[in-house]
């Protein structure tokens, strides 16, 4: 039997406990090239992820009654959070494992609390995905827009906190740049703001880009095709699996193009693009038809050991990030809901 997608169960609507589920679905789930429950790196393994997804979720936990108080003078901001949460990480890994996550979660949650929080989540309604074949437009609009306004408006002073969440978490990759380095954070002007080092970014790193145009990955790509997917017959770790081949086969990993240039990550995403186009086509009506599973297994293990092959240099981490946020979006637009079908 394929697994069952109920939309008649509730959402998770509880902002802590989705960033930490959101976090564990993505390093749980078998993506070629990076970690998961039965491949480790060298330096890094799942048991660093999951660790990792419990101090984001205790940040974000700390941080919700101060999201939600408004009568707060001076409310917190994300670029707080995104620090906050990569320093509560380096204290429970040896390395990198989540600031992309973070940079990603921190706007969508704060926008999460001031939207929606204050009515209360009751009335914000399940995204209708699955009953009419559509989102939650109007739902997910709102997110969007409150999440877009909340990054215009941030100053140069979160500019820093990112940039000192940068260099605690020390990735891999950055290289330098002329303008707004992060190496040179000493140095930022007033005009710094978060929106513009990330419109200087947007060219070599697809976490500016989401923060540039408004998330147009994560709501326009991840969550529809997690939705499919869903409705098709796909557990959850296939659902991840199947969107993390679509997004790496429409864009190149910027973590891979920054590391070993761009043609190699071109060539990354045709292999993508074949799995994707061969087994999670757009058209996908029932993931159980033709032995699909078994066939794609063999094809992924080839893609997994080839990308393993450079010293993990061939890691589509950025990818993976934008699956972390997407998860976090769909649990909390109803998408997702638990308990689910793996």
């Amino acid at each position: 039997m394929p697994p069952v997608f109920n939309p008649g169960r509730q959402p998770l609507r509880d902002l802590p406990t989705a960033i930490c589920l959101a976090c564990q679905w993505e390093a749980v789930a078998a993506k070629p090239g990076n970690v998961h429950r039965s491949a480790d790196f060298a330096d890094i393994g799942l048991l660093d992820f999951l660790h990792s997804a419990v101090a984001v979720s205790n940040t974000a936990r700390q941080w919700l009654a101060r999201w939600s108080d408004q009568d707060n003078g001076q409310p917190p901001t994300f670029g707080q959070f995104v620090f906050e949460a990569v320093q509560s990480t380096r204290q429970l890994t040896r390395s990198n494992t989540n600031l992309g996550i973070c940079l990603l979660l921190g706007p969508l949650a704060e926008a999460w609390v001031k939207r929606f929080e204050p009515i209360g989540t009751s009335q914000v309604g399940p995204a209708d995905s699955m009953g009419s074949g559509t989102l939650n437009q109007a739902m997910f609009q709102a997110w969007r827009q409150q999440t877009q306004a909340l990054i215009n408006s941030a100053s140069v002073e979160q500019t820093q906190l990112i940039y000192s969440a940068i260099g605690l978490a020390k990735p891999g990759g950055m290289g330098t740049v002329p303008e707004a380095d992060v190496a040179a954070a000493d140095a930022l002007q007033s005009s710094d703001t978060v929106a513009q080092v990330m419109r200087l970014a947007v060219d070599r790193d697809s976490i500016a880009a989401e923060y540039v145009s408004g998330y147009s990955i994560t709501f326009e790509k991840t969550v529809p095709s997690m939705a499919g997917l869903l409705s098709s017959g796909c557990g959850l770790q296939w659902t991840i699996i199947g969107t993390y081949l679509r997004l790496l086969a429409d864009q190149p990993d910027t973590l891979i193009a920054r590391k070993v240039g761009w043609d190699r990550a071109r060539e990354i995403s045709v292999w993508a693009r074949q799995l994707a186009d061969e087994f999670f086509p757009h058209s996908l009506k029932d993931w159980a038809s033709d032995d699909r599973e078994v066939a794609c297994e063999q094809s992924l293990a080839d893609f997994d050991f080839a990308l393993r092959s450079d010293g993990n240099r061939l890691n589509p981490g950025t990818t993976a990030d934008l699956i972390a946020a997407g998860l976090f979006v769909a649990a909390m637009g109803g998408i997702i809901s638990t308990p689910v079908c793996w």
